[in-house]
C-alpha cells in the first residue's frame, strides 16, 4: 500500500490491524453461578507493520517515539487522527538496490518497522 504517512514519514504498510479489549470483571460467589461486571473498554490500539527507506526517515521515527508528541496517520482513504507512537521496532533490510522510493538514491537503505499506536482523543 502506497501513500501512507505518519507525522512526515513515508510509511509502507504491509499489515494494520486494530486491537480492543473490554473491562470485564468476573466474580465467582461462593453459592455457585459466575457474576460479570462491566467497567468499560479500552481505546482501539492500532498496530503497523511494513517498510521505510533512508536514515532520515528511520531518525525521524526515532525523534517522534521519544518526543512524547502526537503525529497524524494518513491513509490512502483519509486522515485516521492523531496517535502517539507507544513502541517502535526497526529492522534493516538487506537489499543491493531499493525501488520503493525513485526520489532517494537506489543504495538508500531499506526498513522493516512496526509500531504501536495510541490515539488522542
Amino acid at each position: 500500500m502506497t501513500d501512507w504517512t505518519y507525522g512526515t514519514v513515508r510509511i509502507f504498510t504491509q499489515s494494520l490491524e486494530d486491537t480492543g479489549d473490554q473491562i470485564l470483571a468476573r466474580l465467582e460467589p461462593l453459592g455457585g453461578g459466575t457474576t460479570i461486571h462491566k467497567f468499560g473498554y479500552g481505546d482501539l490500539i492500532s498496530k503497523v507493520s511494513g517498510y521505510i527507506v533512508g536514515l532520515t526517515d528511520r531518525a525521524t521515527l526515532i525523534t517522534m517515539y521519544r518526543s512524547g508528541n502526537d503525529y497524524t496517520l494518513t491513509t490512502p482513504w483519509a486522515s485516521w487522527g492523531d496517535y502517539y507512537l507507544k513502541n517502535l521496532s526497526l529492522k534493516p533490510i538487506n537489499s543491493i538496490c531499493q525501488t520503493i522510493r525513485p526520489d532517494l538514491a537506489d543504495d538508500a537503505p531499506v526498513f522493516e518497522f512496526s509500531f504501536e499506536l495510541y490515539k488522542n482523543e
